[in-house]
Order: structure tokens, then sequence, then C-alpha cells
């Protein structure tokens, strides 16, 4: 029993159910739970243990602050406060079994049942997901478009990544290396198939979306892919010079293909795929590596990936890309990302 402060008894504990452990040692630390029915979202917190009972804080959450908690941007105890108004419920259990509940105010809750205030999440201390998560943070001006075009970015470097990624030898889509790239728009044809062809099994997923002002988008994408990806996002902070020099004879059009020399340009693709972690066969097979008009298309389509992930790194008023911890260039030399196959 609670003899120690204010609390009410309660009868039971809202209708929740597991999503994942958000953190663990020898045991969960943090729990993320979805009401069975609704879209409301719950953290538990373990507080302590004595005489067989197990004691946690459940408190209710918002998507946006579980993505800036993950992120590492606000602290622990600002997540479990701040969404929660200040409420939640102590929860004992002996073993699977829960014995008590109470309706508490985390003010007047024992200071060991709460982080210290410069708590932020431990990545080390994350289990094994299936899969990953990846938000945008909507600022106070946003509308249903801004939402739509961020999320077909991320599909769009998602899918490729997934194509491309190094020793799993697929395909891209039927077409896409065929196509005549004369001008931006085969590009964003391209981007579209490479984002609707994933199969279903391997694809995101938006979780949500917290049409609040601020808001937030999620996307979950499987941890294989997702962990790629975010491998290639830091990579494309730092190989600008390799972009830069593909970017220097792939944007000619196809009727000056024979200006590409592959005997030069072919390590300079092969060159800027490695640094992106992109399996370069997929783009240029062997059999067509002295092609110039070949050549040509894997250095447009491998530049447009290169831009698009850039891209989705840039934050603006509006939209911000998190989850993925880089340190962003202050600047581009000779690099624009506002191209016509951007759109």
């Amino acid at each position: 029993m609670l003899n120690q402060f204010s609390s009410k008894q309660l009868p039971g504990l809202p209708s929740i159910e597991f999503i994942r452990d958000l953190e663990a040692y020898e045991g969960p630390i943090l729990t993320e739970y979805q009401s069975t029915k609704g879209s409301k979202r719950y953290l538990e917190k373990w507080c302590s243990y004595h005489n067989g009972i197990t004691r946690t804080l459940l408190v209710r959450t918002e998507q946006r602050a579980l993505a800036e908690y993950l992120d590492e941007r606000i602290s622990m105890l600002d997540l479990l406060s701040g969404p929660s108004d200040g409420i939640g419920f102590l929860v004992d259990r002996r073993g699977d079994t829960v014995v008590d509940v109470f309706l508490v105010t985390l003010a007047d809750l024992p200071p060991k049942y709460l982080p210290k205030a410069t708590a932020m999440h431990d990545r080390s201390l994350r289990p094994d997901w299936d899969t990953i998560p990846h938000s945008f943070l909507v600022g106070k001006d946003w509308d249903a478009q801004k939402v739509a075009v961020a999320e077909r970015r991320y599909r769009e470097v998602y899918g490729f990544c997934y194509f491309t990624q190094p020793s799993k030898k697929r395909s891209l889509p039927a077409g896409v290396l065929h196509y005549q790239y004369d001008g931006g728009f085969p590009i964003v044809h391209a981007y579209n198939q490479v984002r609707s062809t994933v199969p279903s099994n391997f694809g995101s997923k938006s979780v949500g979306v917290a049409a609040g002002s601020p808001g937030v988008l999620t996307i979950a994408s499987p941890t294989e892919i997702a962990e790629h990806l975010e491998a290639a996002l830091r990579a494309s902070t730092t190989c600008e010079k390799s972009y830069l020099n593909v970017y220097a004879w792939s944007r000619f059009k196809p009727k000056k293909a024979n200006e590409v020399r592959p005997h030069a340009a072919v390590p300079q693709l092969q060159k800027l795929c490695n640094d992106l972690l992109v399996d370069c066969d997929v783009l240029l097979p062997k059999e067509q590596i002295e092609d110039a008009k070949s050549v040509l298309y894997a250095g447009k389509l491998v530049a447009a990936y290169y831009r698009r992930l850039c891209k989705l790194l840039e934050p603006s008023e509006d939209v911000e890309f998190i989850g993925v911890r880089v340190d962003r260039p202050t600047q581009r030399q000779g690099i624009s990302l506002d191209t016509d196959d951007d759109e």
C-alpha cells in the first residue's frame, strides 16, 4: 500500500496493449503501450522492486514527445511529465498479475521513482526492434501537402536504399534502367516506381500523424533496411566531392552520352556508390560497363539519390526529419538541391 504520499486506489488499468520496450537492462526500464481502442499512447517506467512486488509508473504520452525523446531532444523526465500533465498511475504487480493501481500526481512521488532531470534516451539500452521509427517534426503552419511531400521523399530514398543494398543481389523495377533520361520528369517517374514497388513485407509504414500544432509524422521501417538507410544518410554528409565528380558528367542530355568516357566516369560512379553504400552493379550491370549511355543513366540515378538524401536531412521551418544522428554540413559548395527532378 501507498502511505507516504497522496494517492487514490483505482479498480484497474486503462485498456492498453504492449507495443515495444524502449529501454531495457535485465528487464524493461521504459515501455510503450497503445490503447486497445483508439490511438492513445502510454509509457510505463520501472520504479522499484520490494517483497516480490514490482512497482511501475504509467503515464499518457504523445507521439511527438516520444519522437523527440528518441532523438535525444527532451529528457525522460520531460517525456513523462509534459504530455501527462503530471498525472499518472502507480501499478503494483506480482509477476504478471496486477495487484494494485493508484492514481497519483507525479510531483508527489518519491524522487527515486522519477528519472534525473538530465537523463536522456540511451540508445545502447534499446532492445532489438523489428521496426525502427523515423519521424518528421511538423511546424505550426503545416498542411496536408507538406506532410505528403515529406512522406514521399522518405519513401523514395527508402525504396532506392532497399533495391541497391549491397550483397542482396536485388534489381531495380523493370524499365528503370532503360528510361530516356532527358530532363527531370523521367527521374521523378523512376523514383515513383522505386517507391511503389518495394515488396510489402519489406515496406515502410506510416504509424500515425499527430495533427497538432506542432505535430509529427512517424514512419516505421524494417530494422535492417532502416539501419542501412541511416548509414546512407550519415554518409551523404561527407561525400560532396564524390557527388560533384559524378554530377559533372551525369547532367549531360542523352544525346550527348558519347561525351561520357566510361574509363574515367565508371571509377567516379563506383566511388560515389561505395560512399553512399549503394551496390553499383544494380545500377550498372557489368555487361554494360563500357556503354556510355548506361553509365550516364546510372550516374543520373545515384546523383539524384544523393540529392534526395541531402534534401531529407535539410530542415525547414515547417518540416524537420529526425531520428538519425548526423553532423549536418553548414554549407555545400557548388551544390544545389533544388533540381527539376526533385518534385
